[in-house]
C-alpha cells in the first residue's frame, strides 16, 4: 500500500468521499424519489387546497407505486387504522391533514382473504358518503384495503397492486428531452396544410403532396399531452397553421372538454398498444410532468364549455339532440367521444365466430358496424367511471383500445402504383 503524507492522504480521502457523493446522487436520490414524491408534492398525497405543507400525510413511500384509494378527481383518500380489543385493525376515513395513503388489495375475490377490510365496512361510513356523495360511495363500496399500522406500515403486503407505467415511463424524461419531442411534432404540423384527427384522436397531418402523417410517436404524444393539459394549446407561439376544421380548439389556449377528448388520445398514444390506462397512472403522470403541483391537482372538476364545469365522458351518443347542435355541452348529455367515428380497416368477411374465411376492404363506423368488436365491455354510464378524472380514464382507456385495433387491422402498404378498388 503506498505510503501517502498526511496532505496528500487529506486529498485522496476528499476525492474518494466525492465520488462516493456523487454515486449516491445519481443513482440512489432519483431511485427514491420515483419512490416517494414527498413534502409538496401532489402525487405523495396533497389535497388540492393549495396547502403547501404535506401536514402529516404517512405512507408517501409507495404514493406513487401502489395503487390507492382516491376521489372523484384523483386525490388520494386519507386513512387512519386502529387496533380493536380483539387486535383486529379497522379503518376510519379522515378528512383531515393526516392519515395515511391507503393502499388496495390485488383481489378481486368476493370473499376477501384474512385481514382484508371492505370499504363499506368502514366505521364512520355515513360521514364518508356525506362528504363524497352517494355515486363515488357506491363506487368504491367493494374495494378490499389493506390494514396499515399505526405507522402507516402495510399488513399484508403481498395483496399490493403496483402501478403499471410500462411506455409511459418516458415521462421520466428529462425536460429538455420532452420539449424537444414536442418541437419536433410542431415542426411537423406547421410543414402540412391542413391536420384532422384519426379514429383514435391523434393528429394527422395533411400535406400539399396529398399525402399524410399520422404523430404516432410515443413521447412526441407525450409532449402534445403536456403541452396541451399545461396551457390549452398545442403551440408555444403563434406560429401555427390555422386547421378550419373540429381541431381549433386546440389552439384557444382555453382547456376545455373538446382540448380533454384530445388530451386522452395523446395520453393513449404515449403508452403501451396492449396496455391499459388506470386512474393512478394517469394521476402519477400528470405529478412527473407538473400538470399537477404543489398548489393543487388538475381539476377536472372546473372544464371550460361544460355546463356543470365536471368534465364528463361518453363512448357513444347518449343524447341525440346535442350531437345536432355541438355547440351546446353538458356533462351529462352529451354526444360521444367515438360516436360516428369510422375508420377504413381490412377485416374479415364473415361477420361471425372466430376463424377468418377471408379479409376485404371496409370503411366501418367503430361503435356499430365493426367486427370483431372494437370494445368488448358496455359503453361506460354509470357517473362513477365516466366523470372528472375517472371519465378521462375512461376516455383514454378507449382510445388505447381503438389504436391498438386499427394498429391490428390497418390496411396493408400497396406497391408503387397500385390502389384500392372505391
Amino acid at each position: 500500500m503506498r505510503d501517502y503524507s498526511p496532505a496528500k492522504r487529506w486529498v485522496v480521502n476528499t476525492i474518494s468521499l466525492l465520488a462516493a457523493l456523487f454515486l449516491v446522487v445519481t443513482v440512489v436520490v432519483p431511485n427514491l424519489s420515483l419512490a416517494a414524491k414527498g413534502g409538496n408534492n401532489p402525487g405523495s398525497g396533497n389535497s388540492n387546497n393549495g396547502n403547501g405543507s404535506s401536514g402529516g400525510i404517512k405512507g408517501e413511500l409507495y404514493g406513487d407505486l401502489w395503487v390507492i384509494v382516491r376521489d372523484a378527481n384523483g386525490e388520494p383518500i386519507l386513512f387512519s387504522w386502529a387496533e380493536d380489543e380483539e387486535g383486529i385493525y379497522l379503518p376510519s376515513y379522515t378528512d383531515s391533514r393526516t392519515g395515511c395513503l391507503q393502499p388496495i388489495a390485488n383481489t378481486t375475490t368476493e370473499a376477501l382473504p384474512a385481514g382484508l377490510v371492505a370499504l363499506a365496512d368502514m366505521v364512520n361510513w355515513e360521514v364518508f358518503t356525506e362528504v363524497f356523495g352517494t355515486d363515488l360511495s357506491t363506487g368504491l363500496a367493494g374495494l378490499p384495503l389493506i390494514p396499515l399500522d399505526g405507522d402507516c406500515e402495510i399488513i399484508g403486503e403481498d395483496y399490493t397492486q403496483e402501478v403499471d407505467f410500462g411506455r409511459l415511463s418516458v415521462a421520466r424524461s428529462p425536460v429538455a428531452v420532452i420539449d424537444s419531442a414536442l418541437e419536433e411534432a410542431l415542426t411537423t404540423i406547421r410543414s402540412g396544410i391542413a391536420i384532422s384527427s384519426d379514429p383514435a384522436g391523434r393528429i394527422v397531418v395533411h400535406f400539399a403532396d396529398d399525402s399524410q402523417k399520422t404523430i404516432d410517436a410515443p413521447l412526441e404524444n407525450l409532449a402534445l399531452y403536456k403541452q396541451l393539459m399545461l396551457t390549452g394549446s398545442i403551440f408555444t407561439d403563434d406560429s401555427r397553421p390555422s386547421p378550419g376544421n373540429e381541431l381549433d380548439n386546440l389552439f384557444d389556449n382555453s382547456l376545455t372538454r373538446e382540448d380533454l377528448n384530445v388530451a386522452a388520445a395523446f395520453l393513449s398514444a404515449s403508452g403501451d398498444k396492449t396496455g391499459t390506462i388506470t386512474l393512478d397512472l394517469v394521476i402519477n403522470i400528470n405529478t412527473i410532468l407538473g400538470i399537477n403541483t404543489a398548489a393543487g391537482y388538475f381539476d377536472f372538476e372546473n372544464v371550460a364549455g361544460v355546463q356543470d364545469n365536471t368534465y364528463g365522458y361518453y363512448r357513444g351518443v347518449t343524447n341525440e339532440s346535442y350531437c345536432r347542435n355541438p355547440t351546446v355541452y353538458d356533462s351529462q348529455s352529451a354526444c360521444g367521444m367515438f360516436s360516428g367515428v369510422q375508420a377504413t380497416l381490412i377485416l374479415p368477411s364473415n361477420k361471425e365466430g372466430t376463424v377468418v374465411s377471408a379479409l376485404t376492404r371496409q370503411t366501418i363506423t367503430l361503435l356499430e358496424d365493426a367486427y370483431p368488436q372494437v370494445f368488448n365491455d358496455v359503453a361506460p354510464t354509470d357517473l362513477f367511471s365516466n366523470t372528472a378524472a375517472r371519465g378521462f380514464t375512461q376516455a383514454a382507456d378507449d382510445s388505447l383500445k381503438v389504436i391498438n385495433y386499427i394498429h391490428n387491422w390497418a390496411l396493408p402498404d400497396l406497391p408503387e402504383g397500385w390502389s384500392w378498388q372505391e
